[in-house]
């Protein structure tokens, strides 16, 4: 089973996820600006936690700039799990709404190359 879909299994990164995803739902039918709103310590954490134990870590996030969440991630990692962050082979930008898990894979697999 590959590490991604590890990752989906664990309760508390679905929980963090489905958490997630609805701020961010909720931020889009409220019509706020582009602006990033301040990013939950808790998600992060979360992701740290799952990782500790892996091995290399290739970053595939959704933007550009600021709007690319994995960018927030590696500065959270730096501050917080600096051994994590070294791990952080790649930091892929990738279209993420249509994106299949065998996508993600195969992006993955590149960059390990």
């Amino acid at each position: 089973m590959s590490r991604l879909l590890e990752l989906r299994s664990i309760p508390s990164v679905r929980t963090t996820l489905t958490r997630f995803l609805r701020q961010v739902l909720h931020k889009q039918q409220s019509g706020q600006d582009e602006q990033r709103a301040p990013e939950d310590a808790v998600f992060y954490e979360v992701i740290a936690n799952a990782v500790t134990s892996s091995g290399n870590i290739v970053l595939i996030g959704h933007g550009m700039g600021t709007s690319n969440a994995a960018h927030h991630l590696i500065g959270y990692l730096k501050a917080h799990h600096g051994g994590i962050n070294l791990r952080i082979v790649d930091d892929l930008a990738a279209d993420l709404s249509p994106i299949t898990i065998p996508q993600l894979l195969d992006l993955t697999r590149q960059a390990l190359r």
